[in-house]
């Protein structure tokens, strides 16, 4: 699995001018040798599976950490993913704090072309593992915030619930005040056409005067 001139597939062909490669969703590219300034080989003697975990700030990271270990030791035991893993799962740390959450970086080890095999299912264990341990996984979210005071306290937020008659009352209030509004516009069309209306009657009358 290579990433040539941008495409990311595997090499089929390669002639004296181009190369041609499969990508995952069948999609052939071809791509002139005069394009291709690097070449990024995915797959070779071996492959990293990175993960990026967001937890949310609330979230104990060593626990979140020993639960990853967990997922790990597990999907190396069993028969179906244990070869296909070289190394035990790598965690590098916390790697940043993102707007809602903190994410913790690792990676495992696994044979060339088997990385997606096994991450799909780590992420699937993990999930879930955490689930099972009400672990809370990073979603987008938003948290109003209303500060504290000096002694640690939390301020109060002023939060009033109007009752459900005076909304009513006020949407009602706008409708009349809307159907006024409208009634007196027409009113005024029609007191404006009124001059239009009786100068072509004068001259329907002066013309029938003429001809008699």
């Amino acid at each position: 699995m290579v990433t040539v001139g941008g495409p990311t597939g595997i090499v089929e062909r390669i002639t004296l001018r181009k190369v041609e490669m499969r990508s995952l969703d069948g999609t052939v590219h071809t791509v002139p040798f005069s394009e291709i300034s690097i070449v990024d080989n995915l797959t070779k003697d071996f492959s990293y599976y990175m993960l990026e975990v967001g937890v949310a700030y609330r979230e104990n990271t060593d626990e979140v950490i020993s639960i990853l270990l967990d997922v790990d030791r597990e999907l190396r035991e069993s028969e179906e993913y244990g070869p296909s893993i070289l190394d035990p799962l790598e965690v590098l740390g916390v790697d940043r704090f993102d707007d809602s959450a903190v994410v913790i970086k690792a990676r495992t080890r696994t044979r060339a072309h088997e990385k997606w095999f096994v991450g799909r299912e780590f992420n699937r264990r993990m999930k879930l593992a955490f689930d099972e341990r009400n672990i809370e996984i990073l979603f987008p979210h938003q948290t109003l915030y209303f500060g504290e005071a000096k002694d640690g306290q939390a301020t109060s937020a002023d939060i009033r619930v109007l009752p459900a008659e005076r909304n009513q009352n006020d949407s009602e209030q706008k409708g009349e005040s809307g159907s006024v509004a409208e009634t007196s516009s027409a009113a005024s069309a029609k007191r404006d056409a009124a001059p239009d209306i009786r100068a072509r009657r004068s001259d329907i009358v002066g013309e029938g005067q003429y001809d008699d």
